[in-house]
């Protein structure tokens, strides 16, 4: 570990320390987790994939509908 110096102001520095006292940790970790944080990259949410079911009508899939006659059957479909 590196040692440094750092300039903070005073009020900023009281409250600090009362963080750390009141967390149970020392004034340098708590400066540290708190530069760790500020530094670290958020994790992205994993999306939970979902298989799409294709519309099948007619036992085969639009039941060999034209494609104009396609959208009116899946319109009829969704706003039932």
């Amino acid at each position: 570990m590196t040692r440094t110096q750092i300039y903070i102001p005073e009020d900023l520095l009281l409250e600090a320390k009362l963080v750390a006292k009141n967390n149970g940790i020392t004034l340098s970790e708590l400066i540290r987790e708190a530069i760790k944080k500020f530094t670290t990259k958020p994790k992205k949410k994993k999306t939970k994939l979902t298989k799409i079911k294709p519309i099948v009508y007619n036992d085969s899939l639009f039941g060999g509908l034209e494609s104009n006659q396609i959208s009116k059957k899946i319109d009829d479909m969704v706003y039932e």
